[in-house]
């Protein structure tokens, strides 16, 4: 599913918000699951943790700036992704989680 929303984001969005926004998924995605792990004893919903989620958000922040210039846009995308990377909606999180931090990079 990865591949399919990186084709999806490459299509429609500029290439260094396609690129942010699968640096996000890439390095924010796993780092939450891998660090959260580590660092929490409690989780919330579908095994995510706080912790893992902000690091989540941090580490995704800092890849994105990789290709963003702008810090707000970059922090906008890395906060959405893993803000929306908590909800079970059915549908694989690495399809549409570039997707939806590509689109909330393309309004800063």
């Amino acid at each position: 599913m990865f591949v399919i929303g990186s084709i999806i984001v490459v299509s429609f969005f500029p290439l260094k918000i396609a690129l942010a926004s699968m640096m996000i998924l890439s390095v924010g995605d796993a780092a939450s699951h891998m660090l959260g792990k580590l660092l929490s004893r409690r989780t919330y919903i579908y095994l995510k943790s706080l912790e893992g989620t902000v690091i989540g958000i941090l580490s995704g922040f800092l890849v994105a700036l990789l290709f963003i210039d702008n810090t707000g846009t970059a922090f906008a995308g890395a906060f959405t992704a893993m803000a929306f990377e908590g909800l079970n909606i059915g549908i694989d999180d690495n399809l549409w989680i570039p997707v939806i931090a590509a689109a909330s990079m393309s309004f800063f």
